[in-house]
């Protein structure tokens, strides 16, 4: 979690009262436009970003979301339903991760971290409401439980 906490810190400063300046200058940027072409070169995908409430870029194929963190290198793999996805063996996410970035697994998005979240009554946060997006999500993992499962 070391990695993570430090990556925050870079993005929003003091933990407990995080400025999202940061984040919203990458968000109005939009710097992975040449990665959306690249992954739209493989297959169809869209662009489902939404900067009121994401603190990521979401591009939508026809079975998962990539979501691509504004705060750091990382991304996610999210499938219908909210199952998030720890292995999956497409090439848009191959790509994504030769393009530098480091895939979230389920058990570090839903782990706790000491983090302020706007509608949070306390400071522990999933890392996810830290990298991805300010709104609460359940997700669930493939396996049930624990996100060990696989994707095609």
């Amino acid at each position: 979690m070391d990695g993570f906490i430090e990556c925050l810190r870079q993005a929003y400063g003091d933990l407990d009262k995080p400025n999202h300046r940061r984040v919203s200058e990458v968000l109005q940027r939009e710097p992975f436009t040449a990665l959306l072409r690249r992954l739209q070169d493989l297959e169809d995908v869209e662009d489902w970003s939404d900067s009121n409430y994401d603190l990521c870029f979401t591009y939508r194929t026809k079975d998962v979301d990539l979501l691509l963190s504004a705060v750091g290198p990382y991304f996610l793999v999210i499938a219908n339903g909210g199952v998030i996805v720890d292995a999956c063996d497409r090439e848009s996410a191959r790509l994504v991760e030769r393009s530098g970035f480091r895939r979230v697994t389920y058990l570090e998005a839903t782990s706790e971290i000491e983090f302020y979240h706007i509608d949070s009554e306390t400071t522990m946060t999933p890392l996810f409401s830290a990298l991805f997006s300010l709104q609460d999500r359940d997700f669930v993992s493939e396996s049930g439980s624990d996100g060990s499962g696989e994707f095609p």
